[in-house]
């Protein structure tokens, strides 16, 4: 038993003294002054996020999760910036939205719930700005107004 209390002191030692101390910086990720690659968790006070980092950048799908354990955002990223799909939900699971980017630019249909799952707005972008249609509902779906751009 005192072996594995040993082992198990050493490790955690082993653990805390050379943890990765990932930095952000201008947007940029770094370990020990160098740009990161790998996946970073990071906790504040409503919210774990997990990234994927390539050489200090974004990359990939990043999962931001209540400290329930929901998802609460899902984020697509591309060399570091806003590129495919991103989802937001509520703490009980509703989907609130929707949305698309391509370059860091919202580019393709977004699409807002409310808590009800109800969905209120309907828009579309192309390459950040405003085209088609967009549509506005009340609570019950039905039609408030509409804009073509």
């Amino acid at each position: 038993m005192k072996k594995y209390l040993v082992l198990f002191s050493f490790v955690l030692f082993y653990t805390l003294i050379f943890a990765q101390q990932i930095e952000e910086k201008d947007g940029l990720y770094y370990n020990d002054n160098k740009l990161y690659t790998g996946i970073f968790e990071k906790k504040d006070n409503d919210a774990l996020t997990k990234m994927n980092i390539l050489d200090g950048k974004l990359e990939g799908i990043t999962n931001v999760f209540y400290l329930s354990g929901q998802k609460k955002e899902q984020q697509s990223y591309k060399n570091g910036q806003f590129d495919g799909l991103w989802i937001n939900w509520n703490e009980s699971g509703q989907k609130l939205a929707e949305a698309n980017y391509k370059e860091g630019n919202k580019d393709g249909k977004w699409f807002i719930w409310d808590e009800k799952g109800t969905l209120r707005y309907e828009m579309n972008y192309e390459k950040g700005e405003r085209k088609g249609k967009w549509v506005m509902t009340d609570e019950n779906g039905k039609l408030i107004s509409e804009k073509v751009y």
